[in-house]
């Protein structure tokens, strides 16, 4: 069973993680996600780092908004996603057809530029 963390906006995108979490589970991994960390002794920028680095899979799910801006000027997501890639995990990206703001669709270059970033799916509902 391989640890499957599910990254996105968790506001507006509840039943677009939980269509994910059920795919993760019909393939008999387990689905990873913030909204079911419990209580953790450190901050949870360290605690969602941690779990992207010791699950097997990331997946990201992308859409409208950008979301929380780290200190370092990225979204919680953004930076979740550049753990998962430095750390050459298999990443499954899917981006809705929507309209994006900007930092957004600036996110969404980086996560489907040619040459380093992947091949992805779109999609429209969950």
């Amino acid at each position: 069973m391989q640890k499957v963390f599910i990254s996105s906006v968790i506001n507006d995108f509840k039943e677009y993680r939980q269509a994910a979490k059920r795919a993760v589970e019909i393939m008999g991994d387990k689905s990873i996600m913030s909204e079911y960390f419990g209580a953790h002794p450190y901050s949870s920028e360290k605690t969602c780092i941690t779990e992207v680095e010791t699950s097997d899979v990331y997946i990201v799910i992308l859409g409208e908004k950008y979301g929380f801006v780290t200190p370092e000027d990225i979204s919680v997501t953004q930076a979740e996603y550049r753990t998962a890639k430095d750390s050459g995990k298999p990443i499954l990206a899917f981006i809705k057809k929507c309209e994006m703001e900007a930092k957004q669709r600036e996110f969404c270059q980086e996560v489907e530029e040619y040459q380093e970033g992947l091949f992805r799916r779109t999609f429209s509902s969950p």
